[in-house]
């Protein structure tokens, strides 16, 4: 075997060896690392796109156009919060200091949610339910969306921080889960509060 072949396969074995290191730290309860700037938790901007088109105009003389429209945002769909979030690497300011966390942005919720027994809206966000982080365990989803198995493992009188548009105050709240009305088919059994 050449010198160069070897030293890139001990290389290969080097580099894979602290792969598998790595991930082992990680694990499934390490919070996931964030991808790009943390966004404002206070503000709910809707993404949009702008299109542009050329037409003639009454002249014969060509026109360009520009029209908005609203992206619809996709995210996790929980059975057991009847409603959809986006998880998001976010931000607030306390105390003159920015403090980033991953929180759930509410994008929808049934008539029959839990969530509205907070008093909370589309557009606020969740950040923990007993306690525990909505980052525990999350992943991407097929459509490249964070799914947020924690939301799935609560049952019965459930605290919840959460934080309103506008706001820099984390709030706690009480919701009552009806707990077990779905199977995720994941065979966890939910978390006791």
């Amino acid at each position: 075997m050449k010198a160069g072949t070897m030293q890139r396969a001990i290389l290969a074995v080097v580099l894979g060896a602290a792969v598998n290191v790595a991930g082992f730290a990680q694990g499934p309860d390490a919070m996931p690392k964030p991808e790009g700037e943390p966004v404002d938790a206070t503000q709910n901007a809707p993404e949009s796109a702008t299109e542009e088109y050329t037409i003639n105009g009454p002249d014969g003389r060509p026109r360009t156009l520009r029209r908005s429209r609203i992206i619809a945002p996709s995210g996790y769909r929980s059975h057991t919060l009847r409603g959809t979030f986006k998880m998001q690497w976010m931000y607030i300011v306390q105390r003159g200091r920015m403090v980033t966390f991953w929180g759930a942005r509410i994008l929808s919720l049934e008539t029959d949610s839990p969530v509205w027994q907070l008093g909370v809206r589309p557009g606020d966000v969740l950040t923990r339910l007993d306690g525990v982080p909505l980052w525990r365990g999350m992943r991407r989803g097929r459509d490249r969306e964070w799914d947020i198995p924690e939301m799935e493992r609560h049952y019965g009188a459930t605290e919840v921080r959460y934080i309103r548009q506008g706001q820099h105050i984390v709030r706690v709240g009480q919701m009552i889960l009806d707990g077990g009305h779905w199977d995720d088919g994941s065979g966890l059994e939910p978390l006791a509060p």
